[in-house]
């Protein structure tokens, strides 16, 4: 049941990131769209709260929240201005690295077993990363250094996310509600944002906000089952499947948004894939 919840979380998450490149490449609102975003997504915890009668207010919740909306929210936003500098395609698998750090975390922190070929896996995805000084020939190459930092600063915000539910679900804590209360946070964060963004177009900013709906929608329903996969399985194995995620959405980009590769970035995502699905099976 746990493989089939991340699996299927992936999938929706990665058809969320679809709104995430729509809207950078159209140069819209990137506060609109995330405040768009938490408003359904906290619409959505507190429907599904309600309706399981899992309502829980204490500090232990309201901590937390705040950890895992910190990660969620400026996980988002580095990604989305990631996305805005190099190709989705690339971008989005790479922040998916951030599985290695919560492998890491469940081995070492809850003694979860590691075999030897997750351990390949894990090699596998660190050389992909030695792949990414691409020829300074190639015409594709990323040659701006700030897309290096967003996608590393990236990888550890997310990390704040999905290992921090895993902290979470360990401590016996409702994720539905440590959801809620973050996605309420980043709402707030971004609702102080929205106001002042009066160079954006108002057309821009209405688009964006209204795909930043159905993304808070898609983001509901995943992380819902990302944080039901983690109660019922295995960390060091849901995180991986959650993270691709990342195939999802880069070939969505590839299809549909005619993004092209280089040599050196088609080797690394490769490696990449070839890791998350060693770590997967």
């Amino acid at each position: 049941m746990w493989f089939a919840e991340a699996l299927t979380a992936a999938i929706l998450f990665g058809i969320a990131g679809v709104f995430f490149k729509i809207v950078a490449r159209d140069n819209g609102s990137l506060s609109h769209l995330l405040f768009g975003m938490y408003l359904t997504g906290a619409a959505g915890f507190a429907i599904w709260a309600s309706i399981e009668g899992r309502w829980v207010f204490d500090a232990s919740h309201l901590i937390a929240g705040v950890f895992i909306g910190f990660g969620s929210a400026f996980g988002n936003l580095l990604f989305l201005k990631a996305i805005k500098i190099g190709p989705t395609s690339l971008s989005s698998p790479l922040v998916n690295l951030n599985v290695v750090l919560v492998v890491l975390m469940a081995v070492f922190l809850y003694h979860e077993s590691l075999t030897a070929r997750e351990i390949v896996a894990i090699c596998l995805l660190i050389g992909a990363i030695m792949f990414l000084p691409i020829d300074p020939h190639e015409s594709l190459a990323i040659k701006n250094p700030t897309w290096y930092l967003l996608i590393i600063a990236a990888i550890f915000a997310i990390f704040f996310r999905n290992g921090g539910l895993k902290i979470t679900e360990e401590l016996n804590l409702d994720n539905t509600m440590v959801l809620f209360y973050g996605y309420m946070y980043a709402l707030a964060g971004f609702g102080l944002v929205v106001p002042g963004e009066n160079a954006v177009a108002r057309t821009l900013r209405f688009k964006s906000l209204r795909l930043g709906l159905y993304t808070g929608v898609l983001s509901f329903v995943s992380m819902t089952l990302y944080a039901e996969a983690l109660s019922n399985g295995p960390a060091s194995l849901v995180s991986p499947i959650f993270s691709t995620s990342s195939l999802i959405l880069a070939t969505l980009c590839i299809v549909f948004f005619k993004e092209r590769l280089s040599l050196f970035q088609v080797i690394a995502l490769v490696l990449l894939f070839c890791g998350l699905i060693l770590i997967k099976i």
